[in-house]
């Protein structure tokens, strides 16, 4: 995985969304690097002060099973 520290908060976001609506595939290898990618965007968030708690709930709708950011 890349550095992330100089992503952009708004595309860290997308990724962590994108990420977390890819953990419902099939595939259990997919998931489960959907599932590592979505953590690691949320620490980077986290670091950011960006609470992570209920982001995703939040913004489900702009969230795209494989879009950009997930595995």
């Amino acid at each position: 995985m890349k550095d992330l520290s100089k992503t952009p908060t708004d595309k860290l976001i997308t990724w962590y969304i994108n990420a977390i609506a890819s953990t419902s595939c099939l595939g259990h290898f997919k998931r489960e690097q959907n599932e590592f990618f979505a953590s690691k965007y949320a620490e980077e968030l986290e670091s950011r002060d960006v609470k992570t708690d209920g982001l995703y709930q939040s913004l489900r709708d702009k969230a795209q099973f494989n879009g950009e950011g997930s595995w």
